[in-house]
């Protein structure tokens, strides 16, 4: 199962509820609503999808299996649009 980093050249900024997500050299970006930016914020303190799921089912009372399979999905997603890395 990969895992993925997100670069430190990707810059993160909270808005309200959402946060933007900007690769400068590119200017590709991304916008994530309150779920999205509370996984992207456990992940990087985590560096663990397992971990970031655990975390996610306690607050947002879905199953870790669920939160898990959302965050992989995200990821992808940002790889997708070079925000993220697969290690």
């Amino acid at each position: 199962m990969p895992n993925y980093k997100i670069p430190e050249s990707i810059l993160i900024q909270s808005v309200a509820n959402e946060s933007v997500l900007l690769e400068p050299d590119s200017g590709n970006y991304f916008t994530l609503d309150e779920v999205g930016s509370r996984m992207i914020e456990l992940y990087k303190i985590n560096h663990s999808i397992e971990k970031t799921a655990v975390q996610m089912a306690c607050e947002f009372e879905v199953s870790e299996q669920t939160a898990g399979n959302d965050l992989r999905q995200l990821l992808e997603t940002m790889q997708q649009h070079g925000l993220a890395e697969q290690v």
